[in-house]
């Protein structure tokens, strides 16, 4: 786990490859935790019966740099002693209209130690349920992901469902330690300014794919890109964000930061905007993946739940993504008034809350009067 590396996806059938990254030699000061691993559901159904506790299985592989998942048990089994942050995430579909009580649970070596539990009701489309706890292990200790709900169900093949960890070590603290130092010393001096201009010198080798009023992004690799602020209170705002929203399949993953900078996944595919524009049409699917996009908002704790349909984008396997969160926890916004703005500007609000009003009828009632 000492070294930093960088993944790019060739094709569906192949795995990830890791090549180390001269990017992350050079830039990667602060050593940020790096993901251990990742791991999706598969294609085969995974059916739960009530009041029961089961294992659930992930097997297709993100990554696994370490080789510290044993994909025949579903299973991480780590090779050193250590503190590790595990998430697991699961989408589940209850086969009961009047919904349900589930629990996503952490088993170690078979013993149960943590569990969460969250109630649904009957307008919930998809139940997503996640767990995130950072657990002392030790050596070939073996952590699963076990579910138990109230009524049966199927446990859902999306991006949704997915079980992730990274070792945790003593740096993240030494990280905020450095961060206070940093903020002390600095003085609006020209002295301060000549260092941060030289270190967005540094990444203008690199082709502009973004700017606006907050800065520049550069596409550092095939997966990954920069985000350089023009002020640092903004890059602060965002960044919190994007820390806060690193269990979530809907926030790009977050790979390094500096001062003024936040290196990230890059997202290959079209603004939400961009693709409405061209296809003038609304479906009920994507009205499904936005309502969830919009409760996985509320999940994280964000207090504005909203956006720009130009920072929502579609990836290359139709999954939403939303990117620029500087407002994340400065508005406080429970209803997308934005994003229902812009649909009636396109002329699509009343085909979308036609889909809501059948989807998820309460809702539709809290949304009916913005479109």
């Amino acid at each position: 786990m000492g070294k930093f590396y960088f993944h790019y996806f060739k094709d569906e059938n192949e795995e990830y490859r890791s090549t180390e990254s001269p990017f992350f030699k050079r830039y990667n000061k602060r050593n940020i935790p790096f993901p251990a691993f990742r791991m999706n559901n598969n294609n085969n159904a995974q059916f739960v019966s009530p009041n029961i506790i089961k294992k659930v299985h992930f097997f297709r592989k993100q990554f696994n740099l370490e080789n510290e998942y044993a994909s025949d048990i579903s299973a991480f089994v780590p090779q050193e002693d250590g503190i590790y942050r595990l998430t697991a995430s699961i989408e589940l579909q209850l086969n009961d209209i009047r919904g349900g009580n589930i629990q996503t649970l952490f088993l170690v070596n078979d013993t149960l130690i943590k569990k969460t539990h969250q109630a649904f009701s009957h307008e919930n489309v998809s139940n997503i349920i996640r767990i995130i706890e950072n657990l002392q292990l030790n050596r070939f200790d073996r952590v699963q992901v076990a579910i138990k709900s109230s009524v049966a169900g199927v446990i859902q093949d999306t991006p949704n469902t997915y079980f992730s960890g990274e070792k945790v070590s003593s740096h993240s603290l030494q990280i905020k330690k450095e961060e206070k130092k940093h903020t002390a010393r600095k003085k609006p001096s020209s002295i301060s300014r000549g260092k941060k201009k030289k270190k967005t010198k540094d990444f203008k080798e690199y082709t502009v794919i973004g700017k606006g009023r907050d800065g520049v992004v550069y596409q550092l690799m095939p997966d990954r890109c920069v985000k350089v602020f023009f002020k640092e209170e903004t890059q602060k705002k965002e960044l919190k964000a994007i820390q806060i929203g690193q269990s979530s399949s809907i926030i790009p993953r977050l790979y390094d930061y500096g001062a003024d900078y936040i290196v990230m996944e890059y997202i290959k595919g079209i603004s939400l905007a961009k693709y409405l524009k061209k296809n003038r049409h609304m479906t009920k699917s994507l009205v499904i993946k936005i309502i969830n996009l919009l409760d996985e908002l509320r999940s994280l704790n964000f207090s504005r739940q909203d956006t720009e349909l130009r920072h929502v984008l579609i990836n290359e396997e139709g999954n939403l993504k939303i990117i620029d969160h500087k407002r994340a926890f400065t508005s406080n916004r429970s209803i997308p008034i934005k994003l229902l703005t812009e649909l009636k500007e396109l002329k699509l609000s009343k085909d979308f809350l036609a889909y809501v009003k059948e989807i998820r009828p309460s809702v539709y009632e809290k949304w009916k009067e913005y479109g």
